[in-house]
């Protein structure tokens, strides 16, 4: 068990269960007084949980499980107080409704196997993420809980509902081409993320686009006068409209180049020198960023 020490006062609030002591164990006794212990404690997190076979103590309100938890789930399973909760790894159990505590603000799962029926997220949830699968029909309208602010879809273009989208979402991750009919309507969203430009809301101030070809253009009258930052994967200049700031982000090579607007100049910032952004901007100041 490995104990991580993230308050002043000497009190433990983060705890790693360990293989070990889950399965070597033979007597439940001991494992029930740990958790006793920890009901006692200020330990609000446990990580790595391994099974649901002892309940878990009603102070912990972040409840990550190990790669190879695959056990049903069931009303009253988590603890009442329940705010975060990731189900990654093996993961594919069906979800009923009501099994997810109505406490429950975060949700974290790599596979979604089901149907996502209305009333199987609680109505408190603010953040849903599916990371790697779900069925091709899986979102209907109710399925998303009308306060949602952040949703990551895994990505795969699939069919929605034009109501299927909550207006309340602020963040929406990984949405295909295809949902941008009901993506405009929302009000209230800030920061989309999606693979290539559509139709967007003229509430969004963060675009980002993961599409790694080298030819992506945004046609002119695409991007809202809300726009200011454009994030990308692969080094071009989209759009001939100028915003605060783009910039580019290679992750596996280690490289990133910026351009942004300050004092109405329009400045690179970068630690290697892209010639493609130098063309398409004339009349720029460059610095190196140190």
């Amino acid at each position: 068990m490995d104990i991580n020490n993230n308050n002043n006062n000497n009190q433990y609030c983060n705890i790693s269960m360990s293989k070990q002591l889950q399965y070597g164990d033979k007597s439940d006794k001991l494992f029930t007084r740990l958790y006793d212990l920890i009901g006692q404690s200020k330990v609000t997190s446990i990580k790595e949980c391994m099974t649901l076979k002892h309940r878990i103590p009603t102070n912990i309100t972040s409840l990550s499980f190990e790669h190879f938890f695959n056990e049903p789930l069931f009303k009253g399973c988590f603890p009442p107080n329940l705010e975060k909760l990731k189900l990654h790894g093996n993961f594919n159990q069906r979800i009923e409704v009501g099994a997810l505590p109505d406490t429950l603000e975060s949700f974290e799962v790599n596979t979604l196997n089901q149907i996502l029926e209305p009333g199987v997220l609680p109505t408190s949830l603010k953040v849903f993420k599916i990371l790697e699968y779900a069925p091709n029909n899986y979102l209907k309208v109710g399925s998303l809980t009308p306060n949602l602010q952040e949703f990551v879809h895994h990505g795969k273009d699939i069919y929605i509902d034009s109501n299927v989208l909550p207006n309340s979402l602020i963040k929406l991750h990984n949405a295909p081409v295809s949902w941008m009919m009901s993506i405009k309507n929302l009000e209230n969203l800030r920061s989309l993320n999606f693979t290539c430009p559509g139709i967007i809301p003229n509430s969004v101030n963060n675009l980002f686009i993961q599409d790694r070809r080298d030819d992506i253009v945004i046609p002119e009258g695409i991007l809202p006068d809300s726009v200011q930052n454009i994030k990308l994967s692969q080094v071009l200049f989209p759009t001939i409209k100028m915003v605060d700031n783009i910039s580019f982000e290679d992750y596996l090579n280690n490289k990133s180049c910026n351009i942004r607007k300050l004092d109405d100049q329009y400045y690179i910032v970068f630690g290697h020198n892209y010639n493609k952004f130098i063309k398409f901007i004339p009349q720029i100041n460059v610095f190196r960023q140190s």
